[in-house]
């Protein structure tokens, strides 16, 4: 299983209302954690300095006719 690293970003957080700059970890497909630093130990790594993320957020646009 690859596991990502999504550096550096600007975590967006609506359920408790912060935004922070953590790194987040995922495997599988899925957020295993969020933490302010991890170590990259090899891991496939996004940098994300400057950007915003979202975890969590679904695709969000719709097709209506």
């Amino acid at each position: 299983m690859t596991k990502l690293l999504v550096r550096g970003g600007k975590v967006v957080d609506p359920f408790s209302g912060r935004s922070y700059q953590a790194d987040i970890l995922v495997a599988g497909g899925k957020i295993e954690a969020i933490s302010r630093a991890f170590p990259d130990r090899g891991l496939k790594v996004l940098e994300a300095e400057g950007m915003y993320v979202f975890p969590g957020f679904l695709d969000l646009h719709a097709h209506l006719r």
